[in-house]
């Protein structure tokens, strides 16, 4: 079969040849991608759009043939039964169904990467300062309008460093899309609240001090006390790093092809964080809070996780879907608080680097 796609890409799968202006490249269908060639072998008469993707590898470059296809996925597995709902953060996300709770970290391994980031970073500069000492000023700075000599070692370092950035990209997306599937085995309605990630990451435009007074040292020896401003600084690295909004697109994309029904509430009537079903009341929670006292059916405190709470309000939500529905939420109380009891203990099991927002 031979097609010429709408960007002049010439392919020819029975061949497994791929023609672009004169220069002809053969490429390979790896033998264990089952789902691949089931997907052509389904779908060969489909394809709307071809292009060649480089990524980067310790040794140079590979090119990938990357197809568009008009058509359904094949499914790998089948949708669950039951209304779920999420409540998203910055960096991880607590997610409430019929029969479990989940308290998940959006990239929990991260770090490990973000390190092996930074050291390669350290040696290129490194080099670089060895091979162009004069293009550097006496306190380190780089001189204006200086060019730099790169040496073999150094192009080899950055070809490393791309790689190591090409991996940490595939890790939190292979880790998003277990996740989205893991959630839509067990649903067939999903309610989920919506946040302006792109506004989390901006700095703070206010210049504003501290409510605290700090005691601070001068360079004579003198103490003082004075209040120290407020950082500027919001969740642009932590967004960086979790991609809560590229879960998001991939749950919602997910949802779409395994005929998953998905509903954003209206966040600002709603007011998950705030809402106590018990008393039926509102109250504004600092940042700093990640527990709810709460009461069970025999009117005994119980301690109930912050975003886990806000997930089962969400999965409660009314038809409006702009106020929890307090019916509902007392009906299917106690089991929530089985499935919590059981997922706080999972939690604190398996995870050891369980990040500060779960409240542990």
């Amino acid at each position: 079969m031979c097609r010429v796609v709408s960007n002049g890409i010439k392919l020819d799968l029975d061949k497994n040849l791929c023609t672009f202006n004169k220069f002809e490249c053969k490429f390979i269908l790896k033998k264990y991608n089952t789902y691949l060639k089931e997907c052509l072998e389904k779908d060969k008469s489909n394809i709307k759009y071809c292009r060649l993707i480089r990524e980067p590898f310790n040794n140079g470059y590979r090119y990938y043939v990357q197809l568009v296809i008009d058509s359904t996925p094949i499914l790998k597995f089948s949708k669950g039964k039951g209304i779920t709902g999420i409540d998203p953060g910055v960096s991880s996300i607590a997610v409430t169904t019929d029969s479990s709770c989940m308290l998940e970290d959006l990239a929990p391994n991260i770090e490990e990467h973000n390190k092996r980031i930074v050291e390669i970073q350290k040696k290129m500069e490194r080099s670089r300062k060895e091979t162009n000492p004069n293009n550097y000023n006496s306190d380190g700075t780089i001189k204006k309008g200086s060019k730099f000599k790169k040496t073999k070692n150094y192009k080899h370092l950055n070809k490393i460093f791309k790689t190591l950035h090409r991996k940490r990209k595939c890790y939190i997306k292979q880790n998003q899309e277990r996740l989205a599937n893991k959630i839509i085995k067990e649903s067939n309605t999903i309610f989920y609240e919506e946040m302006d990630f792109k506004a989390l990451g901006k700095r703070s435009k206010k210049t504003e001090k501290r409510d605290t007074v700090s005691t601070v040292t001068t360079k004579s020896g003198e103490t003082k006390k004075i209040k120290k401003f407020k950082r500027k600084k919001r969740f642009g690295k932590t967004l960086l790093n979790k991609a809560p909004s590229q879960f998001l697109t991939i749950l919602i994309l997910k949802c779409a092809f395994y005929e998953v029904d998905i509903f954003p509430i209206d966040t600002k009537n709603f007011k998950a964080s705030q809402y106590n079903h018990i008393f039926d009341e509102y109250r504004k929670k600092e940042l700093n809070e990640r527990w709810n006292i709460l009461y069970n059916s025999d009117f005994e405190p119980i301690l109930i996780q912050r975003d886990l709470y806000s997930s089962f309000l969400i999965k409660n939500t009314n038809e409006e879907l702009n106020h929890p529905d307090r019916e509902k939420c007392l009906k299917s109380f106690n089991n929530f608080i089985d499935l919590h009891n059981k997922c706080i203990e999972e939690v604190l099991k398996t995870n050891h680097n369980r990040l500060s927002c779960f409240g542990f």
